[in-house]
């Protein structure tokens, strides 16, 4: 049976998890739906003042605050990269199925970039940086 702290430490791990997982769909709705508002309009009053651009700062500013709450738990050497790294993939992603098809190297680099999130996300941070004697 699992000690009441490790409980309490596992149970706040998945809920940092879970904010970064919000962070990020907040984060790539804002982006994308701000990306098609400002094509849109252009950079004018009118963009400013439309719902569609309202709603994207507000998903992002939501996204700011899951994203606090994630590094209250997770190592910025984590969240960060997980965070930048999952939204590239899914902006790529959006891209191809939104806009243009993506090249041979972009479609290649989408799986080395998804690799290298799963590498930064589930390497061990606790044990010790070796010294430089």
């Amino acid at each position: 049976m699992m000690a009441p702290n490790t409980v309490a430490n596992s149970r706040s791990g998945i809920f940092a998890w879970l904010n970064l997982a919000a962070a990020i769909v907040l984060l790539n709705v804002g982006n994308l739906l701000l990306d098609g508002t400002a094509k849109a309009a252009g950079v004018s009053l009118t963009l400013f003042l439309s719902p569609a651009f309202v709603g994207s700062i507000t998903c992002l500013g939501v996204a700011f605050f899951f994203y606090v709450r994630s590094l209250a738990r997770l190592p910025l050497a984590v969240a960060y990269p997980v965070m930048v790294g999952i939204s590239l993939i899914i902006v790529a992603a959006a891209n191809n199925y939104l806009h243009q098809p993506l090249a041979g190297m972009q479609l290649l680099g989408v799986p080395l970039l998804f690799g290298g999130v799963v590498l930064i996300s589930t390497a061990d941070h606790s044990s010790p940086r070796l010294s430089k004697d």
